[in-house]
């Protein structure tokens, strides 16, 4: 789910204040964004999120104008290989099923916004029909937050351990919504040199949780990092002790310095990370990756490591190597799921 979205429903959304919540439910073809994309949008056509740009979202903003005025959800069709769209020279050939909810108030958002900072495993399940109806489960089916809907607990875990929203028929000839609660994909990039500088800058704006660490003062500030949401000056192997890696855990280790990097991956590996790249040049991370063979490390987690870091584009300045490990890091996350 899409954070900044839930974080505006929360501060901007009320009895006087509503506006309309799209989500992707269903699509098929080419299309710009998949299930679960959501956007929200205010009265005044203001909007925070995406559902993939173009007349297809022009689209779904005047329709969700016509949701406000008349109260009711709905679910709406857009046809991204219409007319319109060949008119703009954007045509996907897909089609996308677009779910338009008004909402007046914040909860259950307020719980959901809870669950993923706090990383406790739930599902948003929105019983659809004209007034419909919000719960908050978690994966073994008990109510958590939210009103009570008929929900399907094999299809709770699915949705929770795929990662993926499902609209499914209920029995009374509507539609049941299931949107998993995942915790925050976060970006620990370990060295606070220039590519770090630049990883971190591009990372935020790909909307990870970014934390860096050195330990140099001089370079683990916020000065350098205006846009880090963490920066740990300390050890990095005390560091890694504290902080908590799981299956959201993109990792990129830029140190300055083979010892460092050693420590780091010595950390690191066998932890349930999402992505773990490593800087370096192809004689020192052979001379590192063989060590740690040699210490007992298998060969299977070692091989999990993305090393030389980043896709292979050429990159040589530290704001072009940032892109290429963000750009790996990017087919990770939407491709490897």
């Amino acid at each position: 789910m899409d954070k900044k979205v839930i974080q505006t429903i929360i501060e901007e959304i009320g009895v006087n204040s509503p506006a309309v919540l799209a989500t992707i439910v269903n699509v098929s073809g080419s299309v710009p964004r998949h299930e679960g994309a959501q956007m929200l949008i205010f009265p005044d056509g203001r909007s925070v999120g995406t559902i993939g740009g173009g007349c297809g979202e022009a689209e779904v903003r005047r329709e969700a104008l016509i949701v406000l005025d008349d109260n009711k959800t709905k679910s709406y069709r857009v046809l991204l290989n219409s007319d319109l769209a060949a008119d703009e020279g954007m045509v996907c050939g897909g089609i996308m099923d677009v779910l338009l909810e008004p909402l007046n108030h914040v909860h259950p958002y307020d719980f959901v916004l809870e669950c993923l900072e706090n990383i406790r495993p739930a599902v948003l399940v929105t019983q659809v029909s004209p007034e419909s109806k919000k719960g908050v489960y978690d994966i073994s089916g008990k109510k958590l937050a939210g009103e009570e809907c008929k929900v399907d607990i094999k299809l709770l875990t699915e949705v929770y351990n795929k990662g993926t929203t499902s609209f499914v028929p209920d029995d009374n000839g509507h539609s049941v919504l299931y949107q998993p609660i995942l915790p925050e994909e976060k970006l620990l990039i370990l060295g606070a040199g220039h590519v770090g500088q630049y990883v971190a800058s591009f990372g935020k704006k790909l909307d990870f949780k970014v934390t860096v660490v050195d330990d140099r003062p001089d370079f683990a500030n916020p000065s350098r990092f205006p846009d880090a949401d963490q920066i740990l000056c300390s050890d990095f192997g005390q560091v890694l002790k504290d902080y908590k890696i799981d299956q959201s855990t993109y990792i990129v280790v830029v140190t300055r310095g083979h010892q460092y990097d050693e420590i780091c991956l010595k950390n690191i590996l066998g932890k349930p990370y999402k992505y773990l790249g490593m800087i370096g040049s192809r004689r020192r991370v052979k001379l590192l990756l063989t060590k740690l063979e040699n210490e007992g490390y298998s060969v299977q987690e070692l091989s999990r490591v993305k090393t030389p870091i980043g896709l292979k584009i050429g990159a040589e300045t530290p704001a072009e190597i940032a892109i290429s490990i963000l750009g790996e890091i990017i087919s990770v996350r939407r491709l490897q799921n």
